[in-house]
Formats: C-alpha cells, structure tokens, sequence
C-alpha cells in the first residue's frame, strides 16, 4: 500500500475489481412489437410494482387507434405482461394520448373529438377493461381524455376545448367507482372560466384534493400566462378553493401546462416561465396551509437554457419530484432531459439530472414522467431505438432510473473552466466536445454497500481514477476542476485505476463501503452518519486545454447504516 502526502491532502490507493456492467439508467424499454410512428413513450406512469407506456398511434387493430404497455417490475427487472387496446378502437382516437395508474386501475385518455376515457382494472396480474367513461354533456371536440388521473376509486379527465361556457374555455369531470359502477360526480369549471382558457390540458388527484391547470389563462400582465385550479371535496361535494398563478408572469409562460398533486403539496409547470433563465421553463410548489395554498418555491434547472421547456411534464410522490425538459439540448437538438428534486425539511433542491446513455437528436426524452419511491421512469416518443431496420422512425421508447435516496449531484463546470471549455451537464468539456457526467444509483445504505457511480462521457479507453473526500471545492487542475477535497485534516482518498469502455463509460461499486475499510487511516473508512464526497479524474491526452486530464462533476453521498 503506497501512501502519498500532499499538502494538507492525503490518498490512499486500492484496487479495484472489474466494473460492474450495470447503470444507473437500469434499463430501457421498447414495445415488443415497436413500429414506426407509434410513439410509444408519448405518456407514462407507475405504481408500485406496475408501469404503464402509451403508444398513441399503434396501429395493430385499426390504423393509429392506439394502444397501452404495461409493464411488472419482476425482482430488479420490468418485464412487459400485457398490451391493452380500447374494445371498440378507432382510426385517430388518440387512445393512450394519456394514461395514469393508481394501484389496480388504469385509466386511458383518448381525447380526438369529443373523447373518451377507458378504466382497465386488475384481477391477479391480468389488467381487463371494466368500464369507458364519456361527458354527460359531450360534443364534438371538446377533447375529453387529453388528460386523466386516478387517486383510489376516483377519476378525474379533463376536457379542455370543451366550449359549453366559452370557446376552448374547458373543463374536467370527476368519476366515482360506486357498488362497482362508474358514475359521472361532478364537472368541474373555473369561476372565472373564458375564452381559450383550455381548462383541463393537465390534472392531477390526490385523496380529497384535484388540480386542474388552464395553459391559456389571461390576465392583465398578459395573454396565456397560465393558471392552475385547486378543488377540495368536502360535505358539499367538490369546490373550488383557490386560483393559483405564477410570479412575474409573461406572455405564453404557460403556468399549468402540467400539474401534479401528492398530499398537501401542489407542483404546477410553466414551461416558458423566465425565472431561471430566457424562457427556459420553471416549476412551481405550492403547499395548503391554514391560509390556503401557499407559494413556497419555484423549482429551475441548474443548467437553464432558453426554451428547453423544464416543466413541460412534471410528477411528485412524497418528497420526490421529476421535472422534464423534454427540448433540452445537452445531448443533442430536443435530446432531452429529467430533473430529479428533493425535499428535506421544507426546502427542495436538485439532486440530479436524467439523461439517456443511447441520446439523440430530437429524441424528446421527458415527454412524460413519473415517480415512485427511488424508480424514475420517464418517455421518449420520438425516440427510434424500436425502429427494424434501424433508422428515423419515431417508434418511441420508455427509461428506468435508480434514483438513490441520499445522493447529490454538484460541482458542474459552469463557470470557471481553464480554457473557457465549460459544460453545465458535468465535468469540464474534453476531447470527445462534452463534460464527464458522474452519477449515483443505488443507496447509501453502509449495510448494503450497494451504491454505483457511474461516469460517461470520459475518453474512450482511457484510465479513470475515484477520488474521495469529505469536503467541496473549486481548485482548477489540469483541464478541469477539482470539487472533492479535504476537510478539517481528513484527506483525499483515491480508489484505483480503471480504463473507461469503447464509449467512454466507467462504473464504480457496489462494494465501495468494504474497500474504504482496506484504508490504513481510519479516518478514510465509509461509517453510517458519514458524508463523502466522489469525483472521477481521467487523462484525455488530446484535451482543450492540452493538459491531458480532466475531472467530472461531483456526486454528494450521506451514508447511513
């Protein structure tokens, strides 16, 4: 064991074994009989042990009538177990447009003209269509089904061209489950519902609580700056309680183009919200308190960008939170990408960004999202992975991410680089014209010792190196910057080399609990209560700043037993 001092900074050297060939993207998922066009991904949604994908335009009954994936997660694995059509499909329908799923039911929006909702419900592990739910009142294009949600045995679908009080003002309509019959409760409008308001283009429910977003909202400051409606049910059925808008609102901000309710907290998207940047998009918390809903954060990327729309899909589940940014050129022209949030305490804060390891161009990653426990799953309509033979075709796909409970992504390259060779996604750009991006799956859990850092965008086939300490920093070195440092006399430990693969991937863990017990200082030895700080350093001979190394971002973990 060769111990080297530096300073104030101390590393250690372990070898490791062979990386795991395992990601904390844990698997993507394709329709089994993919086709081109269909779009599959185009909305998702999970519960449980149970996901659902749409594919709005799957053509395998009668030419783009639609259809639905459900997948079980099965061990670590989701596995697809059944697709699921409407009884009487037809041409354009638009069924699976939206889906949503609450424990043993699924409801499926099919919003062209006046529209539908299906309700599947599950016996043992078959899902078999019960019921189809239409608006008492309906007319043509009035696009009921173009959002839905379920909470328990009640539905909410909105319909929002629907023009019984002004034209495209819209609505929404509350569904009971009672002595096994689905019954129309209720029809939900705004109090000062007016023309093209598109009252009900999302909703969201949650127990006794609704959330009803109206994109096209006016107001004084301007024309669609967007609004979203909080209903409550009590004695008296459902009533509106409040009209939640955004600050600072602006022309075409879109504040409710997506709305999400769990519990007591409201989150409401605006997708051309400015507040992070030019109309780079922002999502807005909302929390019921003895006053009302009260305003407590407004959630923005950490790496804004103008119209990358970050907010255009939205999920939350706890203290969890997704926010797509379905545009956002990271990883190519409308690529895409997904937030995940956090709450501890009051307060909320990013923890890491989602992108695909096959991302491309115009793949539209973050069309749909949605949450449960540490599982992200998240749609790409556009995405051609399902495409035989390969090629552009829009077959669409759906991802799993691993979100780990106690990990932080920071330290990014947005400011600062050694030679103006920034990157806001990761590290400092390198040879391959990109950040290394290092991420966490897995949790902090000593016991277990089952977390995984990966880094991607590394150069290809060259050595890598784990630096861990249990302090931040900004200390320029090499081509990039160093973010994991010492802290009050506990050094920098360093975990052996490994050479990323042919695409620039490097994988670290599960087992890195065990090997920081081979450190001879004890003070280098991962404990419960214990919070470290990861980062990958690498060579990259050809370089920008010709250097020939460079760091990724850093990952933050809080270890407990």
């Amino acid at each position: 064991m060769n111990i080297v001092r530096n300073a104030a900074t101390l590393f250690a050297l372990v070898l490791l074994g062979e990386a795991v060939q395992a990601q904390c993207q844990t698997q993507k998922l394709l329709a089994s009989d993919a086709s081109a066009g269909s779009m599959f991904g185009n909305d998702v949604a999970i519960s449980g042990d149970w996901a659902v994908a749409s594919s709005p335009f799957d053509g395998e009954v009668v030419n783009n009538s639609g259809a639905i994936y459900v997948f079980q997660r099965q061990g670590t694995t989701w596995v697809q177990v059944q697709k699921l059509k409407a009884n009487d499909p037809t041409d354009g329908s638009g069924f699976g447009w939206s889906v949503a799923i609450d424990g043993d039911l699924i409801v499926v929006g099919a919003f062209n003209d006046a529209g539908s909702a299906y309700v599947f419900e599950r016996s043992g592990s078959t899902w078999s269509q019960t019921a189809k739910l239409v608006a008492s009142d309906a007319n043509s294009g009035d696009n009921f089904g173009y959002d839905v949600a379920v909470s328990g045995t009640r539905v909410l679908v909105g319909a929002l061209d629907d023009s019984d009080i002004w034209l495209f003002a819209g609505s929404a309509y509350v569904f009971e489950r009672v002595l096994g019959t689905w019954t129309q409760v209720t029809k939900l409008t705004a109090n000062d519902t007016a023309f093209g308001d598109q009252f009900g283009h999302s909703v969201a429910i949650d127990g006794d609580y609704a959330l009803v977003g109206a994109l096209g909202d006016d107001r004084p400051e301007g024309d669609e700056l967007g609004a979203a409606y909080v209903f409550e049910h009590g004695t008296l059925g459902w009533t509106q309680v409040q009209k939640l808008i955004s600050v600072g609102a602006a022309y075409q901000d879109y504040f409710g183009v997506s709305v999400a309710v769990s519990g007591s907290t409201a989150l409401v998207g605006a997708l051309r919200d400015s507040t992070g940047g030019n109309h780079a998009g922002a999502a807005y918390l909302f929390d019921r308190q003895p006053s009302g809903w009260l305003l407590t954060q407004v959630l923005t990327a950490a790496d804004p960008g103008s119209e990358e729309y970050f907010g255009g899909s939205v999920a939350l589940r706890g203290d969890s939170a997704l926010i797509s940014s379905h545009t956002d050129g990271a990883e190519g022209v409308n690529a895409g990408s997904a937030y995940a949030f956090r709450r501890t305490g009051s307060s909320w804060a990013q923890t890491g960004k989602l992108l695909a390891n096959d991302a491309a161009v115009n793949d539209l990653f973050g069309v749909g999202v949605g949450i449960e426990g540490d599982t992200a799953f998240v749609g790409s309509n556009y995405n051609d992975g399902g495409c035989s033979p390969p090629g552009d075709c829009n077959a669409g796909a759906a991802y799993v991410f691993k979100l780990p409970p106690t990990a932080v992504q920071y330290g990014f390259c947005a400011s600062g680089a050694p030679c103006n060779n920034r990157d806001t996604d990761g590290g400092c750009r390198n040879s391959t014209n990109q950040g290394a991006i290092f991420t966490a799956c897995g949790s902090g859990s000593v016991t277990t010792d089952d977390l995984q850092l990966q880094a991607r965008h590394c150069p290809p086939n060259k050595l890598t190196l784990l630096f861990m300490g249990p302090g931040q920093s900004t200390t320029i070195y090499g081509d990039g910057i160093r973010v994991a440092s010492a802290l009050n006399g506990v050094g920098v430990y360093r975990f052996g080399g490994l050479a990323a693969d042919a695409l620039g991937m490097a994988m670290r863990g599960p087992g890195l609990v065990a090997q920081s017990q081979t450190f001879p200082q004890t003070a280098g030895h991962i404990q419960p209560g214990s919070t470290w700080n990861f980062q990958i350093w690498y060579r990259d001979p050809q370089g920008p700043c010709h250097s020939g190394t460079n760091f990724s971002n850093g990952v933050q973990v809080a270890f407990g037993p």
